[in-house]
């Protein structure tokens, strides 16, 4: 069994808060399901495996602050980070959106998840064609 919240580069609470931030930018509806839904906030470790330890630390705060806010202060975050203003607020941006959308779209989901998948939802399928 997948513990949602386990890893070996996150903490429990740097994991909620990437569910949180995630919740709040993929928040489904009746079709396609949530971030939190699916689950895959307990792959997180595949994507940040290879991240470099400096943006990992910064990672780690950003998600440490994340996982301590309410949920509405999240949002205010994301918003304020999503504004022109400053340029390595605009970086992190680009850094968390990437690493929430690479999580919810690899397709993989909680065990216990059960519903369809963000690529059943969307009708993607990778087929191998062989030459003729």
């Amino acid at each position: 069994m997948v513990d949602r919240y386990s890893s070996k580069y996150l903490s429990r609470r740097e994991m909620k808060g990437l569910e949180k931030m995630g919740e709040i930018m993929i928040p489904g509806d009746e079709t396609m399901p949530s971030f939190s839904q699916t689950g895959c906030v307990a792959f997180a470790d595949d994507a940040v495996a290879y991240v470099d330890p400096v943006d990992l630390k910064d990672l780690k705060m950003l998600l440490r602050v994340c996982g301590i806010l309410p949920k509405f202060m999240v949002r205010f975050f994301l918003w304020f980070f999503d504004r022109e203003w400053f340029t390595l607020l605009r970086f992190a941006n680009f850094g968390v959106r990437g690493l929430i959308y690479s999580l919810y779209y690899s397709n993989k989901v909680h065990p216990e998840y059960l519903g369809r998948t963000p690529h059943e939802v969307i009708g993607y399928e990778i087929k191998r064609v062989p030459k003729e």
